[in-house]
């Protein structure tokens, strides 16, 4: 009995949420990857929000390939936040992380991250990204804080789902916010005011699809979406004109 138990201590089950909306190609890439991760102990719990029939058939077809898949579908669309607070629903592991559907995660990422949190005991951790184009090509890095806490993250945001992993004991009642861009912004203001700090892990990074119609790739937009999310999420929304006065002196 011990030893089960300890080997469950040291193997966790880790829970990845994948939200999806009429992907391309590159969906299977991503779910490859997942798969191919060296550490094994894991379930991804893909939610289908509300793709057309085509597109709905071509998931349901990958997802039934490995029955570590879990596929949930929405009837309607109802954006990335709905999706991912619909995924947490279904999550049984010990530790949840993300992965956006056209996303890479180098097949050591999730056993560096778990290695790092057992070793240290901590209940969050992060790690840097690689950025591509639409066909691969390298487009640079970058490099997240070593740490964030709730003011390290309100001045650079620089928590991407796709590189996140954290306990699901920590998550309580946070949730995603409803926007359609920057609703992580909300989930992850839940979950640092509880003074969790997230840690970089800094042997491993994931690969972050730049697409050229994406909403992240137009700048303008994004300063939108960022100081609506503020304005919106912030415990501290007076403080948004300070955050913004930093963050563009640390850009």
């Amino acid at each position: 009995m011990t030893s089960l138990h300890s080997q469950a201590q040291s193997n966790p089950l880790v829970s990845i949420v994948v939200p999806v909306f009429n992907p391309g190609d590159y969906f299977q890439i991503t779910i490859k990857s997942l798969l191919n991760q060296s550490y094994t102990n894991i379930e991804i719990i893909v939610v289908d929000d509300g793709s057309e029939k085509s597109a709905k058939d071509s998931i349901s077809a990958l997802c039934s390939q490995d029955e570590r898949i879990h596929l949930t579908s929405m009837p309607v669309n109802i954006g990335g936040g709905g999706a991912r607070n619909r995924a947490l629903e279904e999550c049984r592991g010990e530790f949840i992380a993300f992965c956006d559907s056209d996303d890479i995660w180098p097949s050591e990422k999730l056993s560096e991250q778990i290695a790092f949190m057992l070793r240290h005991n901590v209940a969050m951790c992060h790690c840097d990204m690689i950025l591509v184009n639409e066909i691969g090509a390298p487009l640079g890095e970058r490099l997240a804080s070593s740490m964030i806490d709730l003011d390290e993250f309100l001045l650079t945001t620089s928590l991407y789902c796709s590189s996140v992993v954290l306990k699901k004991s920590v998550i309580g009642a946070a949730r995603f916010g409803r926007m359609r861009a920057r609703h992580p912004f909300k989930f992850w203001c839940e979950i640092l005011e509880k003074a969790i700090v997230s840690h970089n892990v800094k042997t491993t990074h994931f690969i972050y699809r730049v697409r050229k119609n994406s909403v992240s790739s137009n700048k303008f937009r994004m300063f939108w979406y960022t100081l609506l999310a503020y304005i919106l999420y912030s415990r501290s929304p007076w403080k948004t004109p300070y955050y913004l006065v930093r963050r563009s002196l640390r850009l």
